[in-house]
């Protein structure tokens, strides 16, 4: 009977936070198996890789979100309360908010104006004045995000503000002092953004109904009730800082442009340059795993999986799995033109 490889350590914890990219994918490849078991944070854990693992562990029926990701993760990135922590119906109505959202023409709206700010930014840089650029991506995708959700730049005019938010993910996963920052960040971030949306409520403030920021504000949940400030300000936020964060692939589509020397070819041509952008998705590291629980006890290639076992898809190690990607560790620019993607072989976000 097939049994569930299990690595040979007490704890993983450390060795993952030392390597939270490659420390999964390549014990995967020691133990020759997608699939394994160790302990994070002392319990017990399922590693997850590959397209087949990636498929059942999206399977709502197997696995659940509620009560998967640890404290550390809600207390910096995600917040209490946050869609990425529902499940069933719930998860699907909250989940409607935001794809109503992300329409077609808002996406394209949301690109004009980071254009609009990125040009204006440009315009006041001289030519030989050094700047690091993912500071200056953070500022611009910041104040873009602002702009596109319906608030004024008067609102969120703040450096200590933009700080807070960049935090959020730019110090969650680090060790000590920077953790604790990103915890303090969680804090005070949904401190303020929880008064705005009081605002926005009370007439306060004057946001378009059609803008993101009023939808959540005035969201419903499945019994008719308003959310809580507090959990609707954590939309809010989930809302700037992925925005915000999308300066971590900018800079890494830079890093290829200057990497790789036939790059800047695929710039050229529409279907080069997306195949060229899914290619820095693939190959660069953004987030290293998803994090569920077993909804119920259940057996698959005669392997048991016990309800409330934490269970982890190694995003980046299925982004680089060989049985999907030929020379998964080289980055190809025009990989895309032939590879066919799904659902479960190519999940740079999860």
């Amino acid at each position: 009977m097939p049994h569930m490889p299990r690595l040979p350590t007490l704890d993983s914890t450390l060795s993952l936070i030392k390597d939270p990219y490659q420390y999964l994918h390549k014990k995967s490849q020691q133990l020759k198996s997608t699939i394994f078991e160790t302990r994070i944070l002392l319990q017990r854990t399922i590693v997850m890789t590959g397209k087949e693992a990636a498929a059942m562990f999206y399977n709502t029926d197997l696995f659940q979100r509620a009560d998967a990701a640890p404290g550390l993760l809600k207390a910096t990135l995600f917040g209490e309360g946050a869609v990425q922590t529902l499940d069933d119906l719930p998860h699907k109505h909250r989940k409607s908010m935001f794809r109503e959202m992300m329409s077609e023409d808002r996406v394209k709206t949301l690109g004009l104006i980071f254009q609009s700010h990125f040009m204006a930014k440009l315009a006041k840089h001289r030519p030989f004045d050094k700047l690091v650029l993912y500071d200056e991506l953070q500022k611009i995708l910041y104040d873009a995000a602002w702009e596109w959700t319906g608030i004024s730049h008067s609102e969120v005019d703040s450096k200590r503000h933009r700080e807070e938010i960049t935090a959020l993910y730019d110090k969650a996963g680090r060790m000590g002092v920077h953790h604790l920052e990103s915890r303090l960040a969680r804090k005070t971030s949904e401190r303020w953004v929880e008064r705005m949306i009081l605002d926005i409520r009370s007439g306060k403030l004057q946001v378009n109904s059609d803008l993101p920021a009023a939808k959540i504000a005035n969201h419903r949940d499945l019994d008719g009730n308003l959310l809580d400030a507090r959990t609707a300000a954590v939309e809010l936020i989930n809302v700037i800082r992925p925005i915000t964060a999308v300066s971590v692939y900018i800079v890494f589509v830079a890093l290829a442009l200057h990497d790789y020397p036939l790059a800047p070819n695929y710039l050229r041509e529409e279907d080069r340059l997306e195949s060229f952008v899914q290619e820095v998705r693939r190959y660069y590291p953004f987030f290293p795993a998803a994090i569920a629980r077993v909804r119920k006890d259940f057996r698959s290639e005669g392997i048991d999986f016990d309800k409330g076992t934490r269970a982890m898809l190694d995003l980046y190690g299925t982004n680089h799995n060989e049985s999907t990607w030929k020379d998964g560790d080289r980055f190809i620019a025009d990989r895309f033109l032939t590879q066919k993607i799904s659902p479960y072989n190519f999940v740079p976000q999860g």
